[in-house]
């Protein structure tokens, strides 16, 4: 009697594999779905990060302000993306190597050449000041009341400008002058014609002089009496 051996039947193998295929395209489709989850976040956080790195800055360049939208770290990675060049003796108000934060403001200041002639020295110097007055005092001029400054101090600064300083001093001195004595004549009968009679002999005067002197660049320009005196007669 032979042993019976039970054999897969077309049925039982055509259901194992219906349940293999739908396990393996099930298992595609959730890694399919976790990827296209992964790819939407990254996209959404790359979104919030581009818009959270977008900074807004006030670039403000001898008085006219401008706003620039940048993504930069850097000011001067700004200022080389904007084709914005710096001169030597131009001033910013914050480090070319500072970071940048949204809602900054950035002054840069244009330095202007100017000739200065002071002191017997004519100079070309620089300066980012906007008045005469202000641009003398910040390149370490003194200047008096009397001193003449051409042009006048609140004159704007121009580029190549001439601005000259004339040192004013005066000297004040005391000078004195005699004054000569006054002769009276009057007619007395007694005497004959051309005889004179001294009555009451004269004496010449002093007048003190105050004087004012006053010079340019030590050279004297004008000489004037601002007061008189006249002492006692010697």
């Amino acid at each position: 009697m032979g042993i019976f051996q039970k054999g897969e039947t077309h049925e039982s193998r055509s259901s194992s594999m219906s349940y293999a295929l739908r396990w393996k395209y099930g298992k595609i489709n959730r890694t399919t779905l976790v990827a296209l989850f992964l790819v939407a976040l990254i996209t959404m956080i790359s979104i919030l990060v581009y818009i959270q790195d977008k900074k807004q800055v006030s670039l403000v360049i001898d008085g006219e302000a401008v706003t620039l939208e940048t993504r930069e770290a850097l000011l001067h990675e700004l200022l080389q993306k904007e084709n914005i060049a710096l001169e030597p003796h131009d001033t910013i108000s914050m480090p070319l190597n500072g970071a940048i934060q949204d809602g900054d403001e950035v002054v840069i200041k244009r330095a202007a050449p100017v000739q200065v002639t002071a002191d017997h020295q004519i100079k070309t110097l620089y300066t980012t000041e906007k008045t005469v007055g202000d641009a003398v005092k910040s390149l370490g001029y003194k200047v008096s009341s009397k001193d003449i400054v051409t042009p006048a101090l609140d004159t704007q600064v121009s580029s190549n400008m001439d601005i000259k300083i004339v040192r004013v001093t005066t000297q004040s001195l005391e000078q004195e002058a005699e004054i000569p004595f006054q002769v009276i004549k009057t007619a007395d009968p007694s005497l004959f014609k051309g005889d004179n009679r001294v009555l009451r002999s004269g004496k010449a005067g002093v007048m003190t002089q105050n004087i004012e002197k006053e010079y340019h660049d030590g050279v004297l320009i004008s000489k004037r009496m601002v007061s008189k005196e006249v002492s006692t007669n010697r």
